[in-house]
């Protein structure tokens, strides 16, 4: 019991670091954009390009930080194993590693689709279809919609990888290389 309490110290200790050290990029974003503003009240332009290529930097390692800041309580980093990331199906949940993947009902419904044509593509069409049956349609760029907040809760769950693919033309699918698949 002793070794586990230890251990746990261990992970909170190593969490409170790395989100300290989130807040410090945080910071330096805060004031990265308050140093624009004023500039921008006393006539001086800022390249709008430069502030935007700064801000995603920040937004990119303060991900990145926060990733990794959540890492320890993954499952298998509580029980000393480096954590699992491939995509798996789980009686129609889906889970990265150990970590179940909380989707909305639409969500679920795309990423069963793309799961069932793997290693092929979905396309747009054929989502589209299977999500309104009815006539009583919405536009077809919706799925876009869909597909980036997928993409977004997949990669915020992950180390950051990329697991739903575009292929030009015919729509998306599944990266192969991670996802694992029973039998």
């Amino acid at each position: 019991m002793h070794a586990e309490r230890d251990h746990m110290t261990d992970l909170l200790r190593q969490c409170e670091t790395r989100l300290v050290d989130t807040r410090r990029v945080l910071g330096e974003l805060l004031d990265a954009v308050r140093r624009t503003r004023k500039l921008s009240q006393h006539g001086v332009e800022p390249a709008p390009d430069a502030i935007f290529a700064g801000v995603e930097r920040g937004r990119e390692a303060m991900l990145k930080q926060m990733l990794v800041a959540l890492e320890p309580w993954s499952g298998d980093a509580l029980q000393g194993r480096p954590a699992a990331r491939r995509l798996r199906n789980a009686d129609g949940t889906f889970h990265l590693g150990e970590r179940r993947l909380w989707l909305s009902d639409t969500e679920a419904r795309i990423l069963t689709l793309l799961w069932e044509t793997q290693p092929g593509a979905t396309s747009r069409e054929a989502i589209f279809a299977a999500l309104y049956p009815r006539t009583d349609k919405p536009s077809i760029g919706v799925i876009d919609v869909f597909m980036s907040k997928l993409r977004q809760k997949l990669k915020l769950a992950s180390d950051g990888g990329e697991y739903i693919v575009s292929i030009r033309g015919k729509g998306w699918a599944l990266h192969p290389e991670r996802c694992q698949r029973d039998g």
